[in-house]
């Protein structure tokens, strides 16, 4: 069984694209890009990254999307948001391991749209 998400958190249904998105709470919620970023290029495309470095193969590592970019070492990762406008949250840390949580469950919720 999987560790709980320290989190709380809710699945959302997007009308008319068939994904679904996380809904987080407002201290991380720049981490709701990420989800943005991964339906566009129809992956999750940041969890091998994540898992380099949770793994011990790369100190650390840095990438970009199409909306935000991630600082990611093995305690915390940094997720920017490279697009921002009023009342969006510009930056947050949240711990690697955690991320790799949302970004699971985000997997598990749209595995029937998902390459």
């Amino acid at each position: 069984m999987k560790d709980e998400l320290k989190y709380k958190y809710s699945v959302v249904e997007v009308p008319n694209s068939g994904y679904k998105r996380i809904k987080l709470p407002d201290e991380i919620s720049a981490v709701e890009l990420l989800i943005y970023d991964m339906e566009s290029f129809r992956e999750p495309i940041f969890i091998d990254f994540i898992n380099k470095v949770l793994s011990g193969e790369s100190n650390g590592e840095c990438i970009g999307g199409n909306v935000c970019a991630l600082m990611i070492s093995s305690d915390f990762t940094k997720v920017t948001n490279n697009f921002i406008t009023d009342g969006m949250q510009e930056s947050c840390m949240i711990e690697t391991t955690e991320l790799k949580k949302i970004i699971e469950i985000w997997i598990t919720e749209n595995k029937e749209v998902l390459r």
